[in-house]
């Protein structure tokens, strides 16, 4: 529309920007995929399929969604990359007897390398609220997950990210301090966030 201004952009999610990239290489690239074809009733009706070749396919769409990722960062506005997330194995777990360590990884786990462009990392889930569950943000580390942030958080938010950078400005102009230990800063009484 003429006229607007745009102010973030949301890559929304990893995995299907992956999956756009991958498509894309092996159409483009003969040399590092596979051609199937899946014979139907008729010859209309015959389906060519391009698969991985080798990790050259898993590399190229890495370093192209890393690249697209990158280009957005560049550009002067926010930039919000949605990942998936999944369980993650134990060294000694196998196809046939999976074993978990209880903390969840980015997935697919190659595009964790993609965390360090961020300087905010926020794990969101549903969370029991009242008998009920809602999306809840964890803005800070835990054993479950490493995320990371530059603002005054709390350990769990509501997923606003508007009255998140607002509860951040507020706490800096009142001192508010997340360290522990002597000399820590409590926001004054009657201070709402």
């Amino acid at each position: 529309m003429k006229g607007t201004i745009l102010r973030t952009n949301v890559l929304d999610s990893a995995t299907t920007l992956g999956a756009s990239a991958q498509r894309y290489i092996l159409h483009t690239s003969k040399d590092i995929r596979r051609d199937i074809t899946i014979a139907g009733k008729t010859p209309k009706t015959t389906i060519q399929v391009q698969l991985p070749g080798g990790w050259d396919a898993w590399n190229a769409e890495m370093k192209t969604v890393e690249n697209i990722v990158l280009r957005f960062l560049a550009l002067p506005v926010n930039t919000i990359l949605i990942m998936h997330e999944s369980p993650e194995e134990t060294p000694d777990s196998t196809p046939e007897s999976k074993r978990f360590t209880g903390r969840v990884n980015v997935f697919p786990v190659r595009y964790g390398s993609l965390i360090k462009y961020f300087n905010e990392v926020w794990r969101v889930k549903l969370t029991a609220v009242d008998g009920r569950y809602l999306p809840r943000a964890y803005p800070l580390p835990s054993y479950e997950f490493d995320s990371a942030t530059a603002l005054l958080l709390d350990k769990i938010e509501e997923p606003n990210i508007e009255l998140l950078i607002q509860k951040h400005e507020q706490r800096l102009k009142t001192g508010y301090s997340l360290e522990s230990g002597a000399g820590q800063k409590q926001l004054p009484s009657g201070v709402k966030l």
